[in-house]
């Protein structure tokens, strides 16, 4: 029998990805629609951040983001430790609200591909 539980806002779900932040993903994964070279890190970056783009619409009401999912990024192979990676307005947080996701998409996105690339912002 496969399991099911309704999800509410007094029943949240809960995203939980894990992000490979190693040194080899900076080895080039293949290339854009301009020719240039795209790296693993901004492929895994692009998808995490278009999959966060669509939770948040799932939650999108009149009244703004309803906090149907906890969110929460753990990155690994950066240092010896797995650990959950918000930055910014985020830092030192576990799991977090998707409406303060979307609070903070923007500084998000931004983020999550420099602290997966291990790179200067751009």
């Amino acid at each position: 029998m496969a399991y099911s539980q309704e999800i509410s806002r007094d029943q949240r779900g809960a995203f939980i990805f894990l992000v490979d932040q190693s040194k080899s993903m900076n080895t080039a994964f293949g290339v854009d629609d301009n020719g240039q070279k795209i790296s693993r890190a901004q492929v895994v970056a692009d998808a995490l951040n278009r999959t966060l783009d669509e939770l948040i619409n799932r939650c999108m009401r009149d009244e703004g983001v309803r906090d149907y999912f906890d969110i929460g990024v753990i990155g690994y192979g950066r240092t010896n430790r797995a650990e959950f990676c918000w930055l910014g307005n985020l830092a030192g947080r576990t799991l977090v609200p998707i409406s303060e996701v979307a609070e903070n998409a923007e500084t998000i996105e931004e983020e999550t591909t420099t602290m997966v690339r291990g790179q200067p912002k751009r």
